[in-house]
């Protein structure tokens, strides 16, 4: 009952990012654009996953995972 009252999902609310919604293309524009010479081997394999997916599964086919994946390196660029 006052599990949303938690420290924990108090930080969670405060840190989590903007949703900031724009198009598909522009998304997926801003997806590729990752640099990939920073990322660990590891990252750099789910990243070439995710966007193989999304170009032979589409955008929709996405999980929240991946999505928030992506945004996450996408971001790393902007600081």
């Amino acid at each position: 009952f006052f599990e949303w009252r938690s420290p924990a999902n108090t930080w969670k609310r405060k840190t989590a990012p903007a949703v900031v919604r724009e198009s598909g293309q522009a998304s997926i524009a801003r997806w590729k654009g990752i640099k990939r010479d920073g990322l660990h081997e590891v990252n750099q394999a789910e990243l070439d996953r995710v966007l193989d997916q999304i170009s032979t599964s589409g955008l929709a086919s996405l999980t929240p995972g991946d999505r928030e994946f992506l945004e996450r390196f996408s971001a790393r660029g902007k600081h």
